[in-house]
């Protein structure tokens, strides 16, 4: 490497140089390739949960949705969210929570600690997202019919 020294700095770069850039680049593809569980934030939240602590545990999983997550990690997060919803008896909310994460990733796995009536509950829930995807991927004959029956039937006035 063939860099000169100009006025305190790396020549073209300033003070920094491109290290700096290079080692910014390698952090973040670090950070956004580290597995959920060892993400401080994740395990603050897990503990809150750990801890029956579910509405404050639901915050913080809430939290960790902001962040630009793949669709896998937000399903699995969108599960936790889930959990925390069945613990506090509130199931539709849970149910909507399982859907979401259903909607993220088609396999999401449920939780080992599940209960049996939430692991059904994802169960239905990714049951539900493959129907729809099932659906969307083939012609439905039905919905055609419907559209030329709803053009004969403004045009007779019905």
């Amino acid at each position: 490497m063939n860099r000169r020294l100009e006025r305190g700095g790396w020549k073209g770069r300033g003070e920094i140089g491109y290290g700096a850039d290079v080692l910014g680049v390698v952090l973040s593809l670090l950070v956004a390739a580290a597995p959920l569980e060892s993400d401080p934030a994740f395990r603050a939240a897990r503990a809150r949960y750990d801890d029956f602590e579910f509405a404050d545990a639901r915050e913080k999983f809430e939290a960790l949705l902001k962040r630009k997550l793949d669709d896998e990690t937000r399903a699995r997060v969108l599960v936790w969210i889930g959990m925390c919803d069945a613990e506090d008896g509130a199931l539709s909310d849970a149910a909507a929570s399982f859907d979401d994460a259903a909607h993220f990733d088609i396999d999401v796995k449920p939780l080992p600690t599940m209960s049996p009536k939430a692991r059904r509950m994802l169960d239905e829930a990714r049951a539900r997202a493959r129907g729809a995807r099932d659906k969307r991927s083939r012609p439905d004959e039905d919905n055609d019919n419907d559209d030329d029956n709803a053009d004969v039937d403004a045009r007779a006035g019905a």
